[in-house]
């Protein structure tokens, strides 16, 4: 997701990325720009602020933009969702629109460790798998 600015690089806007393996250690392949959620543990209040972006200007890249009413008409998600698949971009807005919007979370998996499963993944984070 991306904040006020289209192209999606806005400082303003930090996105943190957290490993699960070990949770809170250090990210082995951290997005660009993104913040490793264990230096954000480690300087708590050198975090940047928020800056959200207001509704009519959502976008994900690789989708079409979402409206005020497109983001109203989601049902809010009150649960936690894993997703270790890559869902077309369009769906995985509205998942993470769902989320923000009830008192859910989402979970990205990037890779799967040797040997581990989606569903044992889900089952340890106490998650469902989104479909």
């Amino acid at each position: 997701m991306s904040g006020p600015d289209p192209s999606g690089s806005d400082p303003r806007v930090p996105l943190v990325q957290c490993s699960l393996a070990p949770l809170g250690g250090a990210c082995r392949n951290p997005a660009p720009g993104a913040i490793d959620f264990s230096d954000a543990l480690a300087m708590p209040d050198e975090m940047p602020a928020p800056a959200c972006a207001r509704p009519t200007t959502a976008r994900m890249e690789g989708t079409a933009s979402l409206s005020e009413a497109d983001l109203a008409a989601v049902l809010p998600i009150d649960r936690r969702m894993l997703v270790a698949t890559a869902p077309p971009p369009m769906d995985l807005a509205l998942l993470l629109t769902g989320c923000l919007t009830g008192s859910g979370s989402l979970i990205l998996v990037d890779e799967m460790l040797d040997g581990s499963t989606p569903a044992a993944l889900a089952d340890q984070e106490g998650a469902e798998i989104a479909s």
